[in-house]
């Protein structure tokens, strides 16, 4: 058989759910598709079943038809009050689960389950005895009609999406409710919600915004002329410096420009001209201004020799002439801003008519000043008033918005009503639709049955190969209505009741390969096959091939229970009839009223001990008593695995006196665990069992003394002994027992005992000759 593909469940938590009174948990391994529950008659094994059925299903299937009438109040243990509880767990992380309060099942996440098939021992023989009539009804809901499925298939998502746009619809509606029910209560209004917004939509935006901007624009105005303040008066500032600067540039003039009476400054200018018009006319032969020809010759050379002379008065001239155009510039500058202010002014001033025309004049306050320098203190005067005339634009523009945000809520509660109420009557159309085709299955349903029937001669064929039956027919009655014949050939006879000639045992696979054969064709990849003790009857020639058929099937589905109580399947189990890996082998205790179902050799039992070393008020008896049985199980675990020599005892009840002794001391030299290092799976740390074995060999007899019988000799031990016992116990039990992964029981390696994922690995794999 080939390996079979992983299965993504991982854990199931039942809770006070009928005779489930604890917590119980049952972890899937993960690469095991199969899992098979071993235990004896009242062990819990149908309620296990009943959990897994209550994640999709509102029954108790175990209790249906037995006459209970309502089974909602046997969900719970008896003498127990509160709610119950199943969780499925799987990869993704998905977890699936039921809540049992009151008869009703609430299931998280909301609508979401998995697919949960179970057959059990009472559903196999309605199947094969039960009338045509009553046979049609325990497979209807399993048969998948393939082409009337895709018209299904395309009604269902239409019924979906229009479900869906009902929903959406009403969603919308509901928060467009939410919205106006909002604003009504923000405007403290009295009577209906939608009819104050119907009323209050009425109400004029544009005018709103109008006066809104009207108030801006004044306080905009206001604020430019507070700015324009601030600038006339930077460069005033700027203007004075600049007249104070061609005054003293003046006076340096003045003191450079007087030599023997004569006006320096106008004999520089004479210079400068008479410089210009030589320059332009060259040397001449007279005096240009008094046409004498004495001394005429060099006249120009006498002149830049002159002006040369009277540089620093000219630089003096140059900078009081800069100077005096800089302070010419400072005062145009002044008075453009002013003629600023007062433009600045005069729009203020015309912002305030507008407000006064519009019939919403702020508060009565002075105009503003003629000069800007006085506008400091009318800014003083009127900040409280301006300040109310911000506050009412705020007030002006966040109703605004609130009347668009009512406006458009208002539009959509109405586009909406509309929409889901049409959506409300769609669904309904649609849903009849659905139903009537899902009433027209009845005419592809033979074909569907002979794919069934061939399926199931398939499966059957592989449980009871060339035993004489022939094929096995699946067909509807065509003269009575939902009715379906079951038949099979037998020797020379066609078309006959297999029930008239096949034996119980045969009857029973037959029906088991039946429930196979209708579950695979309905999405076996997303379904969850129970199997609840349906093989009773099944003898011994053929359990081994049904097993192997099951394990063979389990491949296609999600997951695979079986649940049983026939010993000699579960002893094969045990001793590796299926080889390690191919499925998953638990064993239910026997049932305890206070506690319910348990698993054999489970961790719950290591920490129950962990708990009582734990506790504050030790009790020593009570940590041997517990140690004592985690010692013999795990010993019990290690002489199995190493086929260990014990003294014949009746039904295997051996002591720690018979399985302590079984360890020799090769053994114990070779025995060791390597841990995983959960950081890096490919690191191993060793840890040797010999030492802990031997020293358990010298202190058993404490278990004996203080957690076993009532004896003298306790007295004089020491709480110390009993707590080194248990810790031993304890430290042995935590080495070799992966809380996660369990026991080591894989010998696949060749070299060692594995447990699932190599978490631990138990050497040697053999005892040491």
């Amino acid at each position: 058989m080939g390996q079979m593909s992983a299965s993504d469940l991982l854990e199931l938590t039942i809770t006070r759910v009928r005779g489930y009174v604890e917590p119980f948990s049952l972890s899937f391994e993960k690469h095991q598709k199969l899992c098979i529950v071993y235990g004896e008659n009242g062990t819990g094994k149908s309620t296990l079943c009943d959990a897994l059925e209550l994640l999709c299903e509102n029954t108790v299937g175990s209790l249906e038809g037995r006459g209970l009438g309502k089974t909602d109040k046997y969900l719970a243990p008896l003498g127990l009050v509160g709610a119950g509880s199943v969780e499925l767990k799987a990869a993704g992380p998905v977890v699936y689960s039921a809540s049992l309060s009151g008869g009703r099942v609430v299931r998280a996440p909301d609508g979401a389950k998995p697919r949960v098939v179970v057959l059990r021992r009472a559903q196999v023989l309605k199947l094969v005895n039960a009338s045509a009539a009553d046979r049609y009804g325990e497979i209807a809901s399993l048969v998948d009609v393939s082409r009337v499925e895709a018209s299904e298939a395309a009604l269902a998502k239409l019924e979906k999406d229009t479900a869906r746009s009902a929903s959406d619809s009403g969603a919308r509606l509901a928060g467009a409710k939410q919205i106006l029910e909002d604003l009504f209560n923000v405007a403290a209004a009295a009577g209906d919600p939608i009819a104050w917004a119907r009323k209050e939509a009425g109400a004029e935006v544009p005018a709103l915004r109008a006066e809104a901007a009207r108030l801006q624009t004044l306080i905009e105005a206001r604020a430019a002329l507070a700015r324009r303040h601030e600038t006339v008066s930077a460069e005033v500032k700027v203007a004075t410096a600049a007249g104070l600067a061609a005054e003293a540039a003046a006076k340096s003039v003045a003191a450079l420009e007087r030599r023997d009476d004569v006006p320096q400054s106008e004999l520089v200018s004479l210079l400068t001209a008479a410089s210009r018009l030589l320059s332009a006319h060259g040397e001449r032969d007279e005096c240009p201004l008094c046409e004498s020809t004495t001394q005429a010759s060099g006249l120009r050379l006498r002149v830049e020799d002159r002006l040369s002379a009277l540089r620093a008065l000219q630089t003096a001239m140059t900078q009081s002439a800069n100077a005096n155009r800089a302070h010419e510039q400072a005062e145009q500058i002044v008075a453009r801003e002013r003629q600023g202010y007062e433009v600045e002014r005069e729009t203020f001033l015309q912002a305030e008519r507008d407000l006064v025309a519009s019939g919403a004049a702020p508060s009565a306050t002075a105009a503003p000043p003629l000069v800007a320098e006085q506008l400091p203190a009318w800014l003083g005067d009127t900040g409280a008033a301006y300040e109310e005339v911000n506050q009412r634009r705020a007030t002006l523009v966040t109703r605004a918005e609130n009347l668009e945000r009512l406006r458009r809520a208002l539009t959509t509660y109405d586009d909406d009503y509309e929409i889901a109420d049409r959506a409300t009557k769609l669904l309904g159309a649609v849903k009849a639709a659905h139903e009537r085709v899902r009433s027209t299955r009845h005419a592809f349903v033979n074909g569907v049955l002979e794919q069934i029937s061939e399926e199931v001669g398939r499966l059957y064929d592989q449980v009871h190969p060339g035993e004489g039956i022939g094929k096995i027919s699946l067909a509807l009655d065509a003269k009575r209505r939902a009715s379906l014949d079951l038949s099979t050939s037998f020797q020379t006879a066609a078309a006959v009741p297999p029930q008239a000639y096949l034996s119980d045992s045969h009857l029973d696979t037959l029906g088991v390969c039946v429930f196979l054969a209708l579950a695979k064709l309905r999405d076996a990849a997303s379904t969850i096959l129970v199997l609840d003790d349906v093989l009773a009857s099944v003898d011994e020639p053929h359990v081994d091939r049904l097993v192997e058929l099951i394990h063979r099937e389990s491949k296609g589905f999600r997951h695979v229970l079986v649940t049983t109580h026939y010993r000699p399947w579960r002893e094969k189990l045990r001793w590796g009839w299926l080889k390690d890996g191919q499925c998953q082998v638990v064993e239910l205790a026997r049932w305890a009223p206070n506690v319910g179902p348990t698993l054999l050799r489970s961790t719950p039992e290591i920490e129950r001990l962990r708990k009582l070393l734990n506790d504050d008020d030790f009790d020593p008896q009570a940590a041997c008593a517990k140690a004592g049985v985690l010692l013999e199980a795990v010993l019990d675990f290690l002489t199995e695995l190493y086929a260990l020599k014990l003294p014949r005892k009746p039904r295997g009840e051996w002591t720690l006196g018979d399985l302590l002794p079984a360890f020799g001391k090769k053994l114990k030299a070779a025995l060791r665990v390597e841990h995983q290092d959960p950081t890096n799976p490919s690191t191993y740390v060793t840890h040797d069992l010999g030492p802990i074995v031997g020293e358990l060999q010298r202190v058993a007899q404490i278990r004996n003394l203080q957690g076993a019988h009532f004896n003298r000799l306790s007295f004089e031990l020491l709480d110390s002994d009993a707590k080194h016992f248990a810790t031993k116990v304890l430290e042995m039990a935590d080495l070799l027992v992966h809380p996660e992964h369990g026991w080591p029981r894989s010998d696949k390696s060749g070299s060692y005992w594995a447990s699932a994922k190599d978490a631990r690995r138990l050497h040697p794999l053999k005892e040491p000759a």
